[in-house]
């Protein structure tokens, strides 16, 4: 894949609930 492709399913991604829940689990682990 290229990279472009990989920004693109991560901001698909990051849009969605899970992907917020996972934004969230990743600001407590730092």
């Amino acid at each position: 894949m290229n990279i472009i492709q990989n920004g693109q399913i991560l901001w698909k991604v990051l849009g969605n609930p899970l992907g917020e829940l996972l934004q969230k689990g990743l600001c407590k682990r730092i």
